[in-house]
């Protein structure tokens, strides 16, 4: 399990990937859009350490957070319990 510091490396490292593609490679529009997202999950990681979590339902249950429904609405925790996330 990474600690932390790593959490966060690995989130700036995408996050530079993201700006290297977008500026020398256009074409790779769907890593670009790949990256941003794998940042996230980094910095989501390391806000979270060391909670740390192999799967969305552990991830979900360790945050502060409750996240949105696809469609845009909230979503109680039973809610999402319900559609496995």
């Amino acid at each position: 399990m990474p600690d932390r510091a790593k959490h966060e490396e690995r989130a700036r490292r995408n996050s530079d990937l993201y700006r290297l593609l977008r500026r020398t490679q256009p074409q790779f529009t769907d890593w670009a859009t790949t990256a941003p997202l794998c940042s996230g999950v980094h910095a989501a990681d390391a806000f979270l350490y060391p909670a740390h979590s192999d799967n969305h339902s552990e991830r979900f249950r360790a945050s502060p957070a409750r996240p949105l429904s696809p469609l845009g609405g909230s979503t109680s925790r039973r809610d999402s319990a319900a559609i496995g996330v």
